[in-house]
């Protein structure tokens, strides 16, 4: 199987046929960082999102951050504000409900 091609508008249409969401790694989500620090998102949450599909990244570690951010918060930041994702997997439920008690 070509995940690749499931990234793509094409991919996610054939995955939007049998499914209502999609688990992302983190970074298919968040390329990278920018010169002046910022997150680069790819359009795969907005694409999903727009064949009416929900996007969960995994996995949100805040013991094993991915390198693109500084903090925990940060990162949920980014996943919650940023890319716009519907929820997350993660092994640290408590501190996300903590998040978005207070931040969304």
């Amino acid at each position: 199987m070509d995940f690749n091609h499931l990234l793509t508008a094409e991919g996610l249409a054939e995955v939007a046929a049998d499914a209502d969401g999609i688990g992302a790694w983190i970074k298919q989500m968040v390329s990278g960082n920018s010169v002046f620090g910022n997150p680069e998102l790819t359009s795969l949450v907005s694409d999903a999102q727009s064949l009416r599909m929900r996007v969960f990244p995994y996995t949100i570690r805040s013991d094993a951050l991915p390198g693109l951010n500084s903090s925990f918060e940060e990162l949920l930041n980014i996943m919650f504000k940023q890319a716009k994702v519907d929820g997350v997997f993660t092994d640290f439920p408590d501190k996300v409900r903590s998040f978005l008690k207070f931040q969304i």
